[in-house]
């Protein structure tokens, strides 16, 4: 009886949950019944570069909290390719996580995977990237990309995630910014891009606005509190 209730607890122990969310996708019905994620009302960006081959990566924070410690599994980001289906063309990332702002003084990497173990999987989210002109338009479908968390262990701080993918056609890869309902861009969004040629840093901006990205984040909550994520329905 002993043993088993240990494998129990052993099991429920490395069981990997969503931990955290920061998604703001759709804000309008879109082409089949699908739901559309539209630029916000003022922008024109479809999506920010994030690509292996072209040689830029996107970065976006989070924060875990006072009294808790994470084990990071896995980072869910989205994307697209123009042009594809709404089968995943997705096949490669890379990513690092960092304590502090990556382009600060004093940010310590606490977590790098720049090989092909850092793709874990990819599929359609039921999402399409929009225009408010064309929201029935089927040319960006948006996919969630896993990338591998390694099961880095993380106490309570600010941390970046940076990330850059490859997919098997020439457009992008583009990452799409948040956007909320009434197409209106989140406030207080701080994200950064990286051109890597030049290891140079610029925030991510849309008429003149700062925007932030979608993630979720896998893995578990050590201290055994819930943090802000929730279950969703991206797959």
């Amino acid at each position: 009886m002993k043993k088993v209730l240990f494998l129990a607890i052993l099991c429920f122990s490395l069981y990997s949950q969503v931990i955290y969310v920061d998604t703001a996708f759709t804000t309008d019905p879109g082409a089949g019944g699908a739901p559309a994620s539209c630029i916000f009302t003022g922008g024109s960006v479809f999506g920010f570069t994030a690509s292996i081959s072209a040689g830029f990566t996107i970065a976006d924070d989070f924060n875990i909290p006072p009294g808790q410690t994470w084990r990071i599994d896995s980072i869910r980001v989205f994307a697209y390719q123009t042009g594809s289906t709404t089968t995943s063309t997705f096949n490669a990332g890379r990513i690092r996580i960092w304590q502090g702002r990556p382009d600060s003084a004093g940010a310590t990497l606490v977590f790098v995977d720049t090989t092909a173990t850092a793709f874990v999987g990819t599929g359609w989210t039921g999402i399409y990237r929009v225009a408010s002109t064309d929201l029935l338009n089927t040319q960006r479908p948006i996919m969630f990309i896993i990338l591998r968390g390694g099961g880095t262990i993380l106490g309570p701080g600010n941390y970046w995630i940076e990330y850059w993918l490859g997919g098997t056609l020439a457009s992008g890869p583009f990452t799409p910014p948040k956007v909320l309902p009434g197409r209106i861009n989140p406030p207080n969004q701080n994200s950064r891009q990286r051109t890597i040629s030049t290891n140079t840093w610029a925030p991510t901006t849309d008429a003149g606005a700062n925007v932030g990205f979608n993630f979720v984040i896998m893995g578990q909550n050590l201290t055994g509190i819930s943090g802000n994520g929730a279950e969703i329905a991206l797959h």
